[in-house]
């Protein structure tokens, strides 16, 4: 490659001449920057090569053949000699675990707290929108705890409102047993719920020193 040119312009002769020395270094330098990049791909490709013949000289290993591939996980058999104890038996624990967790008198007792999307939820947001606790602001809904904050509205915990759920059991729901149907139209009803926020609901409900009292009727099934 060659950067000789002809030199057409008005320029004092000093600097001509500075520019043709330059131009003669490039003409010298040029060659030997090719030179020195074919011998960078060269030596690259040795390396490859040599990396590949090393390769395929290995014998396989698991879930590897000739060519690399993705092995199978249900192919692929567990380490030995490394399983924590009782390892072998974590399915079973998990089971036992499951069975020795113990329901709470709440859900035992009153059934599932409706949640915000359901139909008992629906009616608490559209009675509190209607009393200006709940509000749409920058595309986002926001509702106002019993503190008087604005919160967005997936921090909110549908709160029994007058009267908490575990008096209300202690004081009448009781008397018609767990889970009957006087029981589950109370938790249904919206009338019973306002949405607060998460902290100040669950951190009200653990101040109540009350707990649940057995139902006068038998536990239906």
């Amino acid at each position: 490659m060659s950067t000789s040119w002809h030199y057409d312009l008005l320029l004092p002769d000093a600097a001509i001449e500075g520019m043709q020395a330059t131009v003669k270094r490039l003409d010298e330098v040029t060659p030997k920057i090719d030179q020195h990049m074919q011998q960078a791909a060269q030596e690259i490709g040795q390396r490859v090569n040599k990396a590949l013949d090393e390769y395929q000289g290995q014998s396989p290993i698991r879930g590897v053949t000739d060519k690399p591939s993705k092995a199978k996980a249900d192919e692929l058999e567990p380490p030995k000699g490394n399983e924590l104890p009782g390892a072998g038996n974590k399915s079973s624990n998990n089971t036992k675990t499951k069975k020795a967790r113990k329901i709470s008198n709440r859900l035992k007792y009153l059934g599932k707290t409706p949640s915000k999307t359901s139909r008992t939820g629906k009616e608490v947001i559209a009675r509190m929108r209607k009393e200006g606790k709940i509000r749409d602001k920058f595309g986002k809904t926001q509702f106002k705890d019993s503190k008087g904050n604005w919160h967005p509205l997936s921090q909110a915990d549908m709160a029994h409102d007058p009267t908490d759920a575990v008096r209300w059991w202690n004081t009448k729901g009781r008397q018609y047993g767990a889970k009957s149907k006087e029981v589950r139209k109370w938790m249904l009803d919206p009338n019973n719920y306002t949405l607060d926020h998460y902290s100040l609901n669950r951190s009200a409900g653990a101040k109540l020193k009350e707990t649940y009292l057995s139902p006068i009727n038998k536990l239906k099934k």
